[in-house]
């Protein structure tokens, strides 16, 4: 289990981060979230495995913000 947001971000980047269309974690305090940042185009894939992050994550929430992976 999680004792903080940063402990739950840092589990799902290890665990998820360059899967299913996931190409970034980040946290929302405000809410107690971890946020998944997912290719827009690939959702469906990290849709998937929602329940399976969702747990990973638990006690806190999870927000999916689907937008383009950055570009260099």
């Amino acid at each position: 289990m999680n004792k903080t947001l940063e402990e739950a971000k840092e589990r799902l980047a290890r665990l998820y981060l360059g899967t299913a269309a996931i190409h970034g974690v980040g946290i929302r305090r405000a809410e107690g979230a971890v946020c998944l940042y997912v290719d827009r185009g690939n959702a469906a894939e990290s849709a998937a495995l929602l329940d399976e992050i969702v747990s990973h994550a638990a006690p806190f929430k999870v927000v999916v913000v689907e937008e383009e992976p950055p570009s260099v």
